[in-house]
This record gives structure tokens, C-alpha cells and sequence, in this order.
């Protein structure tokens, strides 16, 4: 009884070594194509400033590398500006993992609210950009400050059709 307790133990344990490595291998294939695409998107939209990096020595955390000051620093240490462009890059990166040939629109809402001049200027064109390669962009927003900053940026930017509508 004893041995057949035990050669079944082996196997449910070799068993489950099986599964869990599939898995972590198949989580691995899915994400990496994920976070690779977001850290492609974050570099964009930041200019080449920030890269998203994986650090495995904290459990497997996300952190952000200042290209700048070759650093990589916690997530909750950037600024507003900077982890909305972030979560930006992100939500794009997995919206687009989970199309299948028709490009779905993206709605943004006042996501400048909380950015400084320098970082809107860097989502605006960075949502330009995402426009240029074929996708819709809604951008809706009850300041006027914002609407101007849009009104400039599309003024210079001729090869985008960019429509203004006010709702009353």
C-alpha cells in the first residue's frame, strides 16, 4: 500500500509539474507579446524617455526605466502624466492583442486632467500617432483649456481628419 501511495504521489506530483509549466509557458507566450508591444507603445508615447521593464527580483513587478538617468524606478514613483501614458501604452498593447483584423476605437476621457503642458503634448501625439495607423480616436472632454491644446496639435497635423464636435 505503501509503495502504490507513493507511485501515485509521484505522479499527480509529476503531473502538476507538467501543467504549471504549461501554463507559465503559455502565460509567458500570451504576455510577452502583450508587454513587449506596451513597452514599444510607452517608449513612443514618452519620446524614448521611459522603457517598461519586468523585475523579476521583486516578484515579478513592473517598474519604469528613466532611459535618461538609467534608472528603473516603482511604478507608484512617476508622475500622473507619466503612469497615464503608461496605462495608455498598456491598454492599447492588450486592446490590440485581442483583435482580429478590424481595429477597435479608442475612447479617451480628459486623460490630460492631471498633465502638465509637456506630458498632454506627448499624449496628444502619441493618440495622433495611434490615428495615423488606422485607428479612430474619441477624445472627450468638458475643458476648454484641453479642447485648445487639441485644436493646436491637429492644426499642425494636416494628414489626420480631425473633427471637433461640441455637444450641448
Amino acid at each position: 500500500d505503501l509503495e502504490q501511495n507513493y507511485l501515485g504521489t509521484i505522479s499527480s506530483i509529476t503531473g502538476d509539474l507538467i501543467v504549471n509549466s504549461l501554463k507559465k509557458k503559455t502565460q509567458e507566450h500570451s504576455s510577452s507579446k502583450v508587454f513587449k508591444r506596451a513597452n514599444e507603445l510607452f517608449n513612443k508615447i514618452t519620446r524614448g524617455h521611459y522603457e517598461l521593464i519586468l523585475d523579476d527580483s521583486e516578484g515579478a513587478s513592473f517598474r519604469a526605466k528613466d532611459t535618461m538617468l538609467n534608472q528603473g524606478q516603482p511604478l507608484d514613483h512617476l508622475s500622473s502624466g507619466t503612469r497615464i501614458q503608461l496605462l495608455i501604452a498598456v491598454r492599447l498593447a492588450f486592446i490590440e492583442s485581442q483583435e482580429s483584423g478590424v481595429k477597435l476605437p479608442i475612447l479617451a476621457d480628459e486623460v490630460l486632467a492631471n498633465s502638465d503642458d509637456l506630458r498632454a503634448t506627448q499624449i496628444i501625439e502619441a493618440l495622433i500617432e495611434i490615428s495615423k495607423e488606422g485607428r479612430q480616436v474619441f477624445y472627450f472632454t468638458a475643458q476648454t483649456d484641453e479642447l485648445k491644446k487639441w485644436q493646436e496639435h491637429l492644426a499642425m497635423h494636416a494628414d489626420v481628419d480631425g473633427k471637433i464636435i461640441t455637444l450641448k
